[in-house]
């Protein structure tokens, strides 16, 4: 199904991929704006880099922080970084 119309599939994006590269953006963009008012809310609401890498305390954490922790982990994204 998600392979290309000119390969026989029906075009459709696989959703665990594109989630993944979504995800995987936020946590670029984490290492890469010095100066954004978001970063700021993040690191004052979840502990930033700490919390990613399993050093901070995420029991209060969203759903979409926690996806981004566990791409951080499994992915190995955290070591690339």
């Amino acid at each position: 199904m998600c392979k290309p119309h000119e390969l026989g599939g029906l075009g459709v994006i696989d959703l665990k991929f594109f989630n993944l590269a979504l995800l995987g953006k936020w946590i670029w963009r984490l290492g890469m704006d010095k100066d954004g008012l978001w970063k700021e809310i993040l690191i004052s609401k979840y502990g930033g880099w700490r919390s990613l890498r399993g050093e901070g305390k995420s029991s209060r954490c969203s759903f979409w922080w926690k996806e981004l922790e566990e791409v951080w982990a499994s992915e190995g994204v955290g070591q690339k970084f």
